[in-house]
């Protein structure tokens, strides 16, 4: 996910902000009124063997472990929230 000045000296230079799991998307941002947070779901994660880049067959083959990294359990979509805590509005 990449974040831009809408004005100001940075105007329209994109910035990389967040990187989503292997083989995931990031979708549907949603930010809260006050600017502070950003609501993203991550679609599609582990999906991709990191291996050789196809499709994962097994969980064991799959790119991440997203969102618990703990073995055994599955690899899922999830919804995450970022935060700025300086009182400014995300990505800034």
């Amino acid at each position: 996910m990449y974040v831009m000045d809408t004005e100001g000296p940075g105007r329209a230079l994109p910035k990389l902000f967040y990187i989503a799991p292997v083989g995931s998307e990031c979708c549907s941002p949603t930010f809260t009124p006050d600017g502070a947070s950003v609501f993203v779901s991550i679609q599609h994660p582990g999906e991709l063997r990191l291996s050789d880049n196809e499709d994962a067959t097994t969980m064991a083959d799959a790119g991440t472990a997203w969102p618990d990294f703990v073995e055994g359990m599955p690899v899922r979509p999830s919804l995450i929230v970022l935060t700025q805590d300086a009182n400014n509005s995300v990505g800034s």
